[in-house]
């Protein structure tokens, strides 16, 4: 791992949470690592001496002169390889370093060191806490909920199964909005991104997976690191005119804003890979714009809750314009990823369930656990403990089994064509992308939203196809994937060979669903004899929902709901924390309601008050 701008002190810390995990760094820069130790050890020297000297001091209360002197050389080694020179300077940068490293005993170094050993049996527990901070920030969220496959399919019966889920063109479409599906994938870009396995028989660590997306309902993939880790994606020449802190977007507001080269200049590139969810990642930017755009215009601070925090030091347009609508933005969203999107998609019994173990009120009301889900409310609420310095953790934010199979349902409910707009009706899901495939380039034509979302009465949506065991003809011949272009059997390999996911059997087993779930018997059929009782769990999601009327069931609906409703119960910035009950103050089609519709109407009006009309022509 890079540790730019961390001191050495710093550096062995980490290096100790690396080897108390398991881990090794993969960038040592000097720091004494022992990589051929035959007994397996990785921490750094200083560490282990470190650790060592306070066990020895609490076991045979060693000469406190000798513990003095170590901790005091320690500290001073690493202010000398930070550049500090020696004599007054070097004291007073030492004394510094104590008051920032051990300033939570209050007291000034030499007298803190002439207690006896007994009495700082507390620094013991204090080193502890921040191994676990630093393993944390390592880690970033990833890892695993059940018992991983030690034994993975072969993969031609992967095959044999990924050939059976192939369904053709044409499929009867289910009652849940097309629009549903691109909100998902706008999701899914949002909490989660593995940029680090490979498609490959390798079996990873889940926990050394780098999770790139903040494991948050927190549009990170919109904002970046802010106006100022994440200029580029700021309007600069509004900010002199107006006020910092609104999106950047492109002339005429029909596309998103774009470098000399064609690619967007987004907080996420994987949200310009189609049309749909690169026309959807635009609407987030007009619904930013147009709260602040309010915020700074109308009356609306103590209507909108407006924090101290986010209250302006002096007049005029300032940053905390941006933070106060920054926030109205993500809560708004996570409202409807809770009381548009979940209920979309997942069966009403598991999602009561889900929020009833997440302890995430449903509509403002706390929900009863439906019966038959006792063990998995036991198994899952197992990963929130408390360790012995009173911290209150909450496991794994981002579970492999979430991200890795349960999640990709909606795979199924991609339709083989579309209409885009008026212009552009019965449209191929993929078509080539000159000069290259995955070549990037300005969209071609505008989403037509009210053909994606019921916005008003005027026109119906298309429907997505139901939540099953097959998928579009076209998800086997992925145009820009040249070793495995079948989209399910990428999802079948990474899933089994890559992660070694248990068993959807096994998950059952393990969240005691065995009465409530199950595949349909037609999912059952699709299953090769070498799979039976060994089914993935991403094929055994999709076979629950085909049981299910089309929606995820017991295993994967739970799975789905419960993450991202722990997500915003783990995020102490969601409107599920805060200090009163919070719901939606923008104007909705339901008085205190807010779906992905409003949200489009919003970002609509934004576009024809500050941008000129400027419709792209449909493409030929």
């Amino acid at each position: 791992m890079n540790h730019h701008g961390m001191s050495r002190s710093r550096l062995v810390t980490l290096a100790g949470a690396a080897c108390a995990s398991g881990r090794r760094l993969a960038h040592t820069d000097g720091l004494g690592i022992n990589w051929d130790d035959p007994e397996g050890r990785c921490w750094t020297k200083e560490f282990e001496e470190l650790i060592a000297a306070y066990a020895d001091a609490t076991r045979s209360e060693s000469p406190l002169e000798a513990i003095d002197e170590f901790v005091q050389s320690t500290l001073k080694k690493a202010l000398r390889a930070q550049g500090e020179g020696e004599g007054e300077e070097s004291q007073a940068q030492f004394n510094k370093a104590w008051a920032h490293l051990f300033g939570w005993t209050k007291r000034p170094a030499p007298h803190w060191l002439a207690r006896r050993p007994f009495e700082r049996q507390p620094f013991i527990c204090y080193i502890l806490c921040i191994l676990w901070k630093a393993a944390m920030l390592r880690w970033n969220a990833f890892g695993r909920l059940f018992t991983a496959n030690t034994t993975p399919p072969a993969e031609v019966d992967l095959q044999a199964l990924a050939a059976k889920m192939n369904e053709g063109f044409g499929a009867p479409p289910s009652d849940v909005d097309l629009g549903f599906v691109f909100l998902g994938q706008f999701i899914d870009h949002d909490i989660t991104f593995d940029g680090s396995s490979a498609l490959s028989d390798d079996a990873f660590k889940i926990e050394e997976i780098l999770n790139l997306r903040s494991p948050a309902l927190d549009l990170d993939n919109v904002y970046g690191d802010g106006p100022e880790g994440s200029p580029y994606l700021y309007d600069q020449s509004r900010a002199t005119s107006e006020g910092p802190g609104y999106l950047l977007l492109a002339d005429g507001c029909a596309d998103l804003p774009r470098n000399q080269q064609g690619r967007a200049l987004i907080g996420d590139p994987r949200n310009d890979e189609n049309l749909f969810v690169s026309q959807l990642q635009l609407q987030f930017l007009l619904f930013h714009n147009a709260i602040l755009r309010l915020v700074r215009t109308g009356t609306v601070d103590s209507v909108f809750g407006r924090t101290p925090e986010e209250t302006p030091q002096h007049p005029g347009p300032s940053v905390e314009d941006f933070e106060f609508a920054r926030r109205l933005a993500r809560w708004h969203y996570q409202w409807i990823a809770v009381h548009d999107f979940l209920p979309a998609i997942v069966d009403p019994i598991p999602l009561a369930a889900a929020h009833h173990i997440a302890g995430v009120p449903q509509a403002g009301v706390p929900v009863e656990l439906p019966a038959g889900y006792e063990t998995a409310r036991s198994k899952l609420r197992s990963y929130d403990w408390t360790d012995h310095c009173g911290v209150h953790h909450k496991g794994p934010l981002m579970p492999v089994e979430f991200a890795g199979a349960a999640f990709r349902f909606a795979h199924s409910q991609v339709p083989s064509r579309l209409h885009i707009n008026a212009a552009q009706q019965n449209v191929p899901l993929f078509t080539p992308r000159p000069p290259a495939p995955g070549a990037f380039r300005p969209a071609a034509g505008e989403v037509d939203w009210a053909l994606f979302f019921a916005l008003d009465d005027t026109t119906e949506p298309q429907k997505a196809r139901p939540i099953d065991t097959f998928l579009a003809s076209q998800l086997f011949a992925l145009p820009f994937v040249d070793d495995v272009p079948s989209l399910p059997l990428r999802n079948l390999i990474r899933s089994t060979r890559t992660y070694r996911l248990a068993t959807g059997e096994t998950v059952t087993s393990e969240l005691g669903l065995s009465a409530p779930s199950g595949m349909s018997p037609a999912a059952q059929a699709q299953i090769p004899a070498a799979l039976n009782g060994r089914t993935p769990l991403w094929f055994y999601c999709l076979g629950e929902a085909d049981k299910f009327g089309g929606k995820l069931g017991p295993v994967g609906g739970l799975l789905v709901a419960w993450t991202l409703l722990r997500l915003l119960k783990c995020d102490k910035r969601s409107y599920v924390n805060a200090d009163t009950p919070w719901s939606p103050v923008l104007n909705g089609s339901t008085p205190g309601a807010f779906a992905v519709a409003d949200l489009i109407r919003i970002a609509q009006g934004e576009r024809l008050d500050a941008c000129p009309p400027s419709p792209l022509a449909p493409a030929p």
